[in-house]
């Protein structure tokens, strides 16, 4: 029997006799579980990796962060593309003037100091890490200094990635430091978390968890070296309306990720991100700063508006009333 299993038949009033390594074990099964639904869906390029804590350190359940180890941007390119055969296309399309234009003013920003979050929605697994990786190799290539950092789901832990056919699967979260200085493993409190009583098991855990990633952005935002993070603005996929397969209703995002929206000498860069072979999208929106929570839904707004400019046989709403679907969580203060 799975220990998720069992911890199903505790009553919560009794979680202080339930260890550590179970509950951490618990929260793996539980993870795969859900990742098992994006990894049918990855055309072969995502594989389940077993729950061991040992062999990988981002499952141990608080851990929140994994330093990277950057690369030149040729080798993020190489990467980025074995992950998605997109991504040349997209990274090409950002030579063109009017994109440099944009990418010049971003790098002055950066350069500076100041901070630049990456807002997408989230269509896919990857479509933050795609969108994230433009730019990024971008600036990278023009001589800019600054760091970047993406947040991800913890339950990405359990997923191994296929960057070559035939060769084994690398951790995803191995896979993004390349890119990467800080990745960042947040617990999102979704639909599918909200609606599981495991979670119940490790609430504490989770809002200390958040907390944690929280305050190492927020010191990377204060530091003098500019920051470019990554961030799906909603931490669960864009579902789709089961009564109108064509529309799909984004997520709202959160108090705490609003917060981190509004922080000193950051801009906010809305990004709408769709990853579909015919018609995909990547198209950046206006950089703008967050002073309030009515701004930070805009960002959102402005991504489903531009989808739906993109897409015309498919409608995207946000809803800001979505349950739970959030990068760092509804409790974060």
């Amino acid at each position: 029997m799975l220990v998720s299993e069992v911890l199903y038949r505790y009553d919560s009033s009794v979680i202080e006799k339930i260890s550590y390594q179970e509950r951490e074990l618990a929260v793996l099964e539980e993870y795969g579980e859900l990742a098992g639904r994006h990894i049918m869906l990855s055309n072969g390029r995502m594989e389940l990796l077993d729950a061991n804590p040992r062999l990988y350190p981002a499952q141990q359940l608080d851990c929140y962060w994994v330093g990277g180890d950057p690369q030149p941007a040729d080798a993020v390119a190489y990467v980025v593309e074995q992950a998605d055969h997109r991504f040349p296309a997209y990274l090409e399309s950002l030579k063109s003037p009017e994109h440099q234009a944009m990418l010049e003013q971003y790098g002055n920003i950066l350069q500076r100091g100041d901070n630049i979050i990456l807002v997408t929605n989230h269509g896919d697994t990857i479509d933050v890490v795609i969108g994230l990786a433009g730019p990024h190799c971008m600036l990278d290539q023009q001589g800019y200094d600054f760091k970047t950092g993406v947040i991800i789901s913890k339950m990405i832990s359990r997923v191994g990635y296929i960057l070559e056919k035939g060769s084994p699967s690398i951790p995803a979260v191995d896979a993004l430091k390349v890119g990467c200085s800080d990745i960042f493993l947040s617990f999102p409190r979704t639909d599918s978390m909200n609606r599981s009583k495991l979670f119940d098991f490790v609430t504490d855990l989770i809002d200390t968890h958040n907390r944690n990633i929280r305050d190492l952005i927020s010191s990377r935002q204060r530091s003098s070296t500019g920051y470019l993070l990554g961030v799906a603005g909603s931490g669960s996929t864009d579902k789709q309306n089961p009564d109108d397969p064509s529309t799909y209703i984004m997520g709202a995002i959160s108090e705490g990720t609003i917060k981190m929206m509004q922080a000193p000498s950051t801009f906010v860069l809305p990004m709408a991100v769709w990853l579909d072979d015919e018609q995909p999208v990547f198209r950046f929106c206006d950089l703008r700063t967050v002073s309030n929570a009515h701004e930070a839904h805009g960002v959102m707004e402005v991504i489903a508006d531009t989808l739906n400019q993109a897409l015309s046989e498919k409608k995207f709403v946000y809803n800001t009333k979505a349950i739970g679907t959030t990068a760092l969580g509804d409790t974060i203060v």
